[in-house]
């Protein structure tokens, strides 16, 4: 009887067979703006593609929308994050969102079996602090 349950738990098991966890570090970077986007009435997106490498770091980090950051700014921004579980050469991509009147919103990490979000709380609009810097 002990071996009919060890043997219909090991089915058991390889029929339902835990999913490997996927884990992220993700370092939330507040990409510096020039005052005249900052004041801007302009609401846009940052868009990057990239594969994860071997020790789950962004390698192959492609640019398909950036009109305001620079690709040097968003690589090294990148190159801290790590996806612990993700296979090698999985391919990503991240969603930067900045939104007029309050800053950088969101951050949208999305892959192969994996998505993740990170809404930005507090006070993000640094152009207001700047204009009221700017005030005698």
């Amino acid at each position: 009887m002990n071996t009919f349950f060890v043997v219909l738990m090991t089915l058991a098991f390889m029929i339902n067979a835990p999913r490997q966890t996927v884990t992220s570090e993700v370092v939330f970077c507040n990409f510096a703006l020039p005052p005249e986007v900052k004041v801007a009435h302009s609401t846009f997106s940052v868009v990057y593609s990239f594969e994860v490498n071997e020790e789950g770091h962004p390698s192959k980090i492609t640019k398909i929308k950036d009109e305001h950051v620079g690709e040097a700014t968003v690589t090294a921004c990148l190159s801290g994050w790590r996806f612990q579980g993700t296979r090698k050469g999985a391919h990503m991509a991240v969603m930067f969102q900045w939104q007029h009147g309050e800053g950088w919103t969101e951050i949208s990490i999305t892959g192969a079996g994996f998505s993740q979000t990170i809404k930005v709380g507090g006070e993000r609009c640094p152009y207001l602090r700047m204009q009221s810097e700017n005030r005698p």
